[in-house]
């Protein structure tokens, strides 16, 4: 068997240094430099093998390079295979039904994360004639292959190689479509740090006794910036409202009067007169927090809310029928319940759909969205080991339930929404205590897991979580995840290098001693928010001992953030799904909700293209040039 001397050179080098690279990007060789330094870069997949054992493998796509010059069939032999144990995984996962790799031909010479370049030896006397990388997302190994080519049409297997990771980990659909994206624009960009930090000093916001439930960002009746949010706690003891006021954030609730103590809380306009109100449950009590002219709440209890269903309800959330005022959904152990409030505001309980099982326990809390692109909000009602898909066929009407493969695991868990892979429709981030799982959304009802080959986020502090963020903190674009946990651990931050391919904002460690340390102790609630108007996402934090402090974001050469900030018009309902491109990039889909904007970031002046449709309205596009700090377009 014949393997080039670059083995022993890596054999030496980083093999031996193989986990500590899994955690690390290099910085001197990321998917630019494979894509632009690889002479061809192929699609295959494998039809089988032949009586010698090879693998048959067939061009699906040629990605670069010559057409005309690239083999339609080829064989891989995975017999050459310097470890045994690879050899067999490598064959059973090219095997597998629809498996497809990428394979990225050429004299690659990539620097280590560290410096030093390796020549890889192909074409050198006395080596192979071509060396490839293949990656192989089921090829539990490493993703990464390392080919050599001692005669055409057949490639020889060497070895899964760990270096490759910090290049590249995560799906190879996701990858094709990074590859596509590269070659596409010359000036194409795949982070290797999040390129941000934390402001000094941390900011003491008050101090609140008793639990927090939920931290929440929510922008009210604007203030001087339409961008600027509110801070509000959820709080058995009664909620806190805070406002930025003289250069920190202000305890309001006493001025607001706002007078509620939520277990479970939504945001949205219940009477129609354009001002946002508070739906707040207790454990025990439905109430309206209505917002008057002046911005003071007045309460009012939801008439028949507990004849409604005699039970606990799990989760709140609202949508838009096609009546000014928001509906209000319940999610509860047997099953999503519709509360539509009438001119007068007396609650009329509306079935979800006509099939709707209310004798079933199967039950759990909702998520609300559109989640097969068509404009209208659907519900997700999430289960232990399964999920009911609710799709919407007009404003708040729905198909009977279909049974769909999202589940949470048993014990608490906390989901979140995010277009990950910047494809327009909204994956599930579930944070859990079991185990956390990331629902890819393949549309029409289709949901895939996909964590094990998510970057990072796959193989750290992947239990114990009760709450997810998702959020573009850096403002590039992608949209990134912040995981809290209900032991004694900080935040896990992570940065999206684009299409669903996280890793470790190591720079954003909210543990170190300059920062925040107490956060090791663990967190009783957390929220992003832009909470001074300034363009850039805040951290506001509650601490166990009760202790809100607010972590503020610095980026780059930038005083302030720009950012696009799509929201509802004035007592909108929503949600509305919106998406952005910018360069012919995808930004991928965000929500516009009741009290919360869609924000999409970007790192240089210049336009964004921005694309929504609401429930029975026709697609509606803009274009908005971002020049200096947050823009605000509303969804009319």
């Amino acid at each position: 068997m014949k393997h080039s001397i670059w083995l022993a050179l890596l054999a030496g080098s980083l093999l031996m240094g193989a986990r500590p690279l899994h955690a690390l990007i290099n910085p001197n060789f990321t998917p630019v430099h494979l894509v632009r330094e690889a002479e061809t870069i192929l699609e295959i997949s494998f039809d089988g093998r032949d009586a010698d054992g090879r693998l048959k493998a067939v061009t699906k796509a040629v990605l670069k390079g010559k057409q005309q010059d690239q083999p339609k069939e080829f064989f891989i032999d995975p017999r050459t295979a310097i470890a045994e144990g690879q050899r067999d995984t490598f064959m059973d996962a090219a095997l597998r039904k629809g498996q497809r790799a990428l394979l990225f031909t050429g004299a690659f010479r990539p620097v280590g994360a560290s410096g030093g370049e390796m020549n890889f030896g192909a074409g050198d006397s006395g080596g192979p004639l071509a060396i490839a990388f293949l990656h192989m997302d089921s090829f539990a190994e490493t993703q990464w292959a390392v080919l050599e080519q001692w005669e055409k049409g057949q490639w020889e297997f060497v070895k899964g190689e760990n270096f490759l990771l910090a290049t590249y980990n995560g799906a190879t659909d996701m990858l094709r479509r990074m590859v596509d994206y590269i070659l596409l624009d010359p000036e194409a960009d795949v982070p290797v740090s999040a390129s941000a930090q934390w402001r000094n000093p941390v900011a003491r916001v008050g101090r609140v006794e008793g639990t927090v439930l939920r931290a929440d960002a929510v922008y009210l009746t604007p203030p001087a910036n339409p961008w600027t949010a509110d801070l509000f706690l959820a709080r058995r003891e009664g909620d806190r409202l805070y406002r930025w006021r003289e250069g920190g954030l202000k305890d309001i609730t006493e001025e607001t009067r706002l007078d509620s103590r939520s277990k479970l809380h939504t945001w949205g306009d219940f009477n129609g007169d354009g001002r946002l109100d508070l739906a707040s449950y207790d454990g025990r009590v439905l109430t309206l927090h209505l917002q008057g002219q002046n911005g003071v709440f007045e309460v009012r209890p939801v008439a028949g809310a507990q004849e409604i269903f005699s039970g606990e309800y799990l989760s709140l959330a609202t949508l838009g029928d096609d009546s000014t005022r928001a509906v209000l959904l319940a999610g509860t152990r047997r099953g999503p319940v519709l509360i539509v409030f009438d001119e007068q505001g007396n609650a009329v309980w509306r079935s979800l759909t006509e099939a709707t099982d209310a004798g079933a326990d199967t039950g759990g809390g909702c998520l609300v969205a559109d989640f097969d692109g068509d404009g209208k909000p659907d519900i997700l009602e999430l289960g232990a080991k399964s999920s009911r898909w609710y799709r919407a066929i007009a404003a708040a009407r729905f198909a009977p339930p279909q049974t769909v493969a999202v589940h949470t695991g048993s014990g608490p868990h906390g989901p979140v929404l995010g277009d990950f892979d910047q494809d327009g429709l909204l994956d599930v981030f579930i944070a859990a205590e079991e185990s956390h799982l990331l629902w890819q959304n393949r549309g029409n009802g289709m949901f895939e897991e996909v964590m094990g080959h998510s970057g990072e986020v796959s193989y750290k502090h992947t239990n114990s979580g009760i709450l997810a963020l998702a959020e573009d903190f850096n403002n590039d674009g992608r949209v990134d995840l912040l995981i809290a946990y209900g032991v004694p651990r900080p935040p896990y931050i992570l940065y999206n290098r684009g299409f669903r391919s996280f890793a470790h904002a190591l720079d954003l460690d909210l543990h170190r001693e300059a920062v925040l340390p107490q956060t090791e102790e663990g967190q009783q609630a957390i929220t992003f928010g832009d909470f001074d108007g300034d363009g850039f996402s805040d951290l506001a934090i509650v601490l166990r001992d009760g202790e809100i402090r607010l972590v503020q974001i610095a980026l780059d050469n930038q005083k302030r953030g720009l950012v696009l900030c799509a929201a509802l018009p004035r007592g909108g309902t929503g949600p509305i799904p919106a998406t952005a491109t910018r360069f012919e990039r995808p930004l991928g889909a965000r929500l516009a909700l009741p009290g919360r904007p869609a924000v999409f970031g970007a790192r240089e002046p210049g336009p964004i293209e921005i694309t929504w449709r609401s429930a029975g309205r026709e697609e509606q596009r803009r274009e908005v040039v971002l020049e200096e700090g947050p823009s605000l377009l509303i969804l009319e």
